[in-house]
């Protein structure tokens, strides 16, 4: 696990209590036959018995080739942001809690030609003397476009200024590892669009002629040749303090563990969540609590809230007569809901 999270960036997270109200499962499934496989085989007697107990609300559907993956989009609805274009969401700027100024990610990382065309990897032990050179070097190009950066993990940069406002970009999970064709914004698009992939293009010609890449390549790890841009947009004050109260939480391991593609582990860290759902989410629920779980694939995604939301404070009749029958039919099957996903 920390060789897969030292590779990984980990998931922007809302500051929250000790114990969320809203729990978010990235990468639940997967459309890998290994991961769907593997589905009939995992025992959740937690999961099915919450999903007998709690309601469910409709599945959000979607595409795998949407530029925001389902527990980003889930991420927005939970934080209450207001419908925003695919590949807009602000992710960036409710990481750094930033107000009122676009921002978003730069991840370096090394673009791999084949006949098949260039594939996007990872760069792990990214050393951060190294990660910060580069950002140094990127600095005034970023700067001569409108673009201030700053460090935020070696293999996470934060990028500021107009050019970001607006400009969709796909997420880094769905190019973890995958050829990037279709996946860049068309330099048509925007004068923004332009100004980014001109950036990206200066930062693989600075990068090639850097010490670092050098450094990587004599050490055997792969070299940073580029960068990968994500997570634009921006929120304004009132949204960043609101994303600050919502108790929102992100389960990372299952995630981490599909983005390596190590299905054993993703297996592994299933039975953690299950534990996790055993001993705290089912007990707070019985005790009255009222909180959310969401459950995310590479294409839908899908909330269940517990009883107590049923009858929350402040809901009209009509709403408390409703929300018990969200939920007409028997709960799935945990593998077969997984599937969906």
């Amino acid at each position: 696990m920390t060789q897969i999270a030292h590779q990984i960036d980990p998931l922007p997270h809302t500051p929250a209590s000790p114990a969320p109200l809203h729990l978010i499962v990235p990468w639940a499934s997967a459309r890998a036959p290994a991961c769907q496989n593997l589905l009939p085989t995992l025992a959740l007697p937690a999961l099915q018995a919450l999903l007998s107990e709690w309601s469910s609300e409709p599945m959000h559907t979607g595409s795998e080739w949407g530029l925001n993956a389902p527990h980003e989009a889930a991420s927005a609805a939970a934080l209450g942001w207001a419908e925003r274009p695919d590949g807009c969401l602000p992710l960036a700027a409710w990481h750094a809690a930033v107000a009122d100024t676009p921002c978003a990610w730069f991840s370096p990382c090394h673009w791999r030609a084949t006949m098949d065309g260039v594939t996007l990897w990872g760069v792990s032990d990214l050393a951060a003397t190294d990660a910060q050179a580069l950002l140094q070097a990127l600095r005034p190009l970023a700067e001569a476009d409108g673009l201030q950066l700053h460090f935020e993990t070696p293999t996470r940069w934060r990028a500021e200024g107009e050019p970001l406002r607006t400009l969709p970009c796909a997420s880094l999970d769905r190019v973890w590892q995958r050829p990037l064709h279709g996946w860049l914004p068309e330099r048509s698009q925007t004068p923004a669009a332009r100004t980014l992939q001109r950036l990206q293009s200066e930062a693989q010609m600075l990068f090639y002629t850097h010490p670092a890449y050098d450094r990587r390549t004599e050490s055997g790890l792969l070299p940073v040749n580029a960068i990968w841009v994500s997570g634009t947009g921006a929120l304004n004050a009132a949204q960043v303090q609101a994303a600050r109260g919502a108790g929102v939480a992100t389960e990372p391991r299952l995630r981490e563990a599909a983005l390596a593609a190590d299905w054993p582990l993703w297996v592994a860290a299933w039975a953690e969540l299950e534990h996790r759902l055993q001993t705290d989410w089912l007990p707070r629920a019985h005790a009255g609590a009222a909180l959310r779980l969401t459950l995310c694939g590479e294409r839908n995604w899908q909330t269940w809230a517990s009883p107590a939301l049923a009858t929350a404070p402040g809901q009209g009749w009509l709403e408390r007569w409703r929300t018990p029958l969200r939920r007409r039919a028997p709960a799935p099957n945990p593998a077969t809901l997984l599937a969906s996903l």
